[in-house]
């Protein structure tokens, strides 16, 4: 949890809101949506979930899931920072 707090560089209250959010997921085993190659196949799990849940983002720091972001239009796969950049409200 510090981990994500230092990454975002957030407040604990908001790092618990984020956190409370996040239990809200769901994991299936559904591998015939995913249309790319992973490298690591753990993450075809992860991937398919994100997909199965039609999620609007995939938050991650798997520099595997990143680097085929660009091929995924299911899903928006970003890292926690780009998340920061993209949707924090100033």
């Amino acid at each position: 949890m510090q981990k994500l707090r230092y990454k975002l560089m957030i407040s604990n209250e908001r790092l618990q809101k984020v956190i409370q959010t996040m239990r809200h997921l769901e994991v299936v085993e559904d591998y015939e949506k995913i249309t790319v190659a992973l490298r690591d196949k753990d993450d075809e799990i992860i991937l398919a979930t994100a997909i199965h849940a039609e999620c609007n983002v995939l938050l991650t720091g798997d520099m595997d899931l990143l680097s085929v972001k660009d091929e995924i239009e299911e899903v928006e796969i970003l890292s926690p920072r780009e998340f920061w950049e993209k949707y924090h409200e100033y």
